[in-house]
């Protein structure tokens, strides 16, 4: 896959925290955003699929006391 460059700009006091650690680890600029950015997505990814079945979840719940209702009415009916 072909690199992108991209531009970005950060705060002073991020930009140094940053610095200080990929030196420290010895990562290189390039591989420390490539890491964050694939992180973000990554946890981006995670609370939109967790968001995702919770509002299936609330929605099968929903389903399902509609279908108890109706039930209920449909037996009322019968007796």
């Amino acid at each position: 896959m072909a690199a992108q460059r991209i531009s970005v700009t950060v705060n002073q006091d991020m930009y140094e925290q940053f610095e200080a650690l990929r030196m420290e680890i010895g990562q290189k600029r390039s591989e420390a955003v490539q890491e964050a950015i694939r992180m973000w997505v990554k946890n981006l990814n995670d609370v939109l699929i967790a968001e995702g079945c919770r509002a299936s979840r609330e929605e099968d719940l929903s389903l399902a006391h509609a279908s108890k209702r109706m039930a209920s009415k449909a037996l009322s009916r019968e007796l």
